[in-house]
């Protein structure tokens, strides 16, 4: 969220801005996306010892980034690290359609359609794999990607202090749930 509000300044409010966004995600994302999800396919196919199979279904899903349940039962692309990717293209779907509007208000839409998944994904509890897995309370962090930019790009800096303090708690933060995760 951060990046995509800080960086696309010369986006917002023009009629061409939309299609910009999205071919410029896409142009940067997919195709390494593609060549190696396709690796992954082709060694499953030529070592049968990896013991991996895709689906058809599966296989497409992955490419075009749409949650799937796949024949062993997890909810993730073929290439396991593409499941931020799922969620980043939600986001730039959504986030390219709002794009028309200034900046301010296409980061204020954004975040309602994203607040309204998550809660329409609470209140409801969806039975589709797809609506669980883009309702998830994960999608926030693009909210507040998104108002970081904004106060960042208004001139907000935290004074050095409360930075560096900020910092060292992120990092304790981290070492401790390092530690306390179970290891497998």
């Amino acid at each position: 969220g951060f990046v995509i509000v800080y960086a696309r300044a010369t986006l917002f409010g023009y009629g061409d801005g939309p299609l910009r966004f999205f071919a410029h995600r896409v142009i940067r994302i997919v195709p390494l996306y593609w060549l190696v999800t396709a690796l992954y396919v082709a060694l499953a196919l030529a070592i049968p010892s990896f013991a991996k199979h895709y689906s058809a279904p599966s296989v497409l899903a992955s490419l075009f980034f749409v949650p799937y349940r796949g024949l062993d039962g997890n909810l993730e692309p073929i290439v396991g690290q593409g499941w931020t990717l799922n969620y980043e293209m939600m986001f730039y779907v959504i986030f390219a359609l709002t794009v028309l509007a200034s900046r301010r208000v296409a980061v204020a839409l954004a975040s309602l359609a994203l607040l309204a998944a998550v809660i329409a994904g609470r209140i409801g509890q969806p039975t589709s794999d797809l609506l669980s897995y883009w309702s998830n309370p994960i999608v926030i962090e693009f909210l507040f990607g998104m108002a970081i930019a904004l106060a960042y790009r208004d001139g907000f800096r935290l004074p050095q202090p409360v930075a560096v303090v900020a910092v060292l708690a992120g990092l304790a933060a981290v070492l401790i749930a390092n530690a306390t995760m179970p290891v497998f």
